[in-house]
């Protein structure tokens, strides 16, 4: 599917000059739970390489949102916004320790962010640590 703009590319060359050349996570992994995306404004090239994945295991995601480092790459916070929509996912603000759902990211230059699938119980009034140990109980469970 074509949920971003300009994700065919595999290398890319970051801040300092040094190229790196990538897979989609569609092409290396089998099945998923979790995903942390932190790779300075390529997020979604990294989504656009995981959204077999995501359509198909529904994963929880935690992705970094900056404003300046996507757009060094020619992206935009509503291209992460758009493509989360399309997918059926909430998204989260993680601040001070808790979940603020989110209507926008365009609410603030740099955030945190848990995406969730629909129909996935979030509580967001629980400390972010909480979650994650919940998180990786339920995927613990899940593997064994």
């Amino acid at each position: 599917s074509n949920d971003l703009p300009n994700a065919e590319t595999q290398y890319h060359e970051i801040n300092s000059g040094v190229g790196v050349i990538g897979q989609p996570l569609d092409a290396v992994v089998d099945k998923v739970n979790f995903i942390k995306i932190d790779v300075e404004g390529m997020e979604p090239e990294v989504l656009r390489g995981s959204s077999s994945l995501i359509d198909r295991w529904k994963p929880i995601i935690f992705i970094e949102i900056n404003k300046k480092a996507l757009g060094d790459h020619k992206y935009k916070r509503s291209d992460i916004e758009h493509f989360f929509k399309k997918k059926k996912y909430h998204i989260y603000r993680v601040e001070g320790g808790k979940l603020n759902k989110l209507f926008s990211l365009n609410q603030s230059v740099f955030m945190n962010v848990l995406a969730v699938p629909f129909g996935t119980e979030v509580v967001a009034t629980k400390p972010f640590p909480y979650l994650i140990k919940q998180i990786k109980r339920k995927i613990m469970m899940m593997v064994s």
